[in-house]
């Protein structure tokens, strides 16, 4: 989701974690229609708003049929279980690029819309449009459906599975 951070200097080594430039204040997912990309930043910190950005008893769906598609319903489950398991599968020393594309909100209801780009542990781009419908309360993510294309995750994150 979003966070704010400075760019490493350039003496620090690569970070696999993501920088999310621009983050809004007052809204976990930023301000409505703002186009901004998220790039590598401190590691601790952004970990610590992404953790913070959801309530402890968040749940995220991943519909599908892949080995992530499933019902997380917790924060703890959120980070460790799903978040976790992808960074994973990604190439620890590749840039992982999130570009927020637009956000539309209607109460506590928010639609995202990304696109998360990244090298693959296996060496294959990733490089998918995504979506979440997401529910805000109290300044806090309680629950995420997040839709991909399913076939491109297949192909680059799992092909070795």
């Amino acid at each position: 989701m979003t966070t704010s951070s400075a760019e490493s200097p350039s003496n620090d080594p690569p970070s696999r974690d993501v920088h999310h430039e621009g983050a809004g204040k007052e809204h976990p997912l930023g301000p409505q229609g703002r186009r901004r990309p998220l790039r590598r930043g401190r590691p601790r910190r952004d970990a610590q708003v992404v953790i913070d950005s959801f309530a402890e008893d968040a749940r995220w769906l991943y519909p599908g049929s892949l080995p992530i598609s499933l019902l997380r319903d917790s924060r703890e489950a959120i980070v460790n279980d799903f978040l976790g398991s992808m960074s994973r599968r990604l190439d620890p020393t590749a840039q992982v690029v999130i570009e927020l594309i637009n956000t539309f909100a209607d109460g506590e209801q928010v639609l995202a819309e990304w696109i998360s780009k990244a090298t693959a542990a296996n060496g294959a781009v990733y490089d998918n449009n995504c979506a979440g419908v997401c529910t805000v309360r109290d300044a806090k993510i309680t629950s995420v459906t997040q839709y991909a294309d399913s076939h491109h995750v297949a192909a680059t994150l799992f092909a070795q599975d």
